[in-house]
């Protein structure tokens, strides 16, 4: 089977794909869009791959509790399962993907320096740490996508929640002390995101025709 980190980087690479996320953000932009994203990359890694098939929010790991009850562990946001005659083992994915999405003020703050120090960063910052290092079946994540989602049209929308900043951050040169930094508290080692793209869209049309939405896709692949 093909290379799927660089199936995943050319994926996210393609005009469709741009143009998927211009839908999404001309009718989604008041939204977190995190399930949008997975959706548009499941269909997309599903029209590429061969013998292998996209699951969204599969495997689950459940345990039974005394009285009975099935008590949710945890699910992956999309499954690679491999595809022989038709079949395919529903709890071992080959490739296991985890999607997360962020306006730049989620994570960072103006003292980029202390990432990860503030209290009201660690809730967002211990999610993607312990979705990065959960087991599911024995399996751990593959790839970790993190989308940041930056706008310089909402000063002018009647968002509330909807944080931005006025120029864009520098994450996707390789030597980013932020993403650097970023990275290393993840995985508690000194790496890097493997890749950092970007794509810029010109959207949401109905707030203004000069309305401009980065998406930076930071790709964390397990070594």
């Amino acid at each position: 089977m093909e290379n799927l980190d660089k199936i995943i980087i050319d994926l996210i690479r393609r005009q469709e794909f741009a143009r998927g996320l211009f839908e999404i953000n001309e009718q989604f932009y008041y939204l977190k869009q995190e399930t949008y994203i997975r959706d548009l990359l499941l269909k997309s890694l599903n029209s590429t791959l061969v013998n292998a098939l996209a699951i969204a929010e599969h495997p689950k790991s459940y345990v039974r509790t005394s009285d009975g009850a099935a008590l949710n562990m945890g699910r992956r946001d999309i499954g690679l399962f491999g595809v022989n005659d038709g079949r395919f083992d529903t709890k071992e994915p080959i490739y296991s993907i985890e999607v997360k999405f962020y306006f730049p003020l989620d994570l960072f703050k103006e003292d980029f320096s202390d990432l990860g120090d503030r209290k009201h960063h660690r809730t967002d910052l211990g999610d993607i740490r312990a979705h990065w290092n959960r087991d599911i079946y024995n399996n751990k994540t593959d790839c970790l996508m993190l989308i940041i989602c930056e706008r310089d049209w909402v000063e002018f929308a009647c968002i509330a929640d909807s944080p931005s900043r006025n120029c864009a951050i520098d994450l996707v040169q390789q030597q980013a002390t932020l993403r650097k930094k970023l990275a290393a508290y993840i995985t508690d080692l000194d790496c890097d995101f493997s890749n950092a793209l970007r794509t810029s869209i010109k959207s949401p049309t109905n707030i203004s025709a000069d309305a401009t939405t980065r998406y930076t896709f930071l790709l964390l692949f397990r070594r």
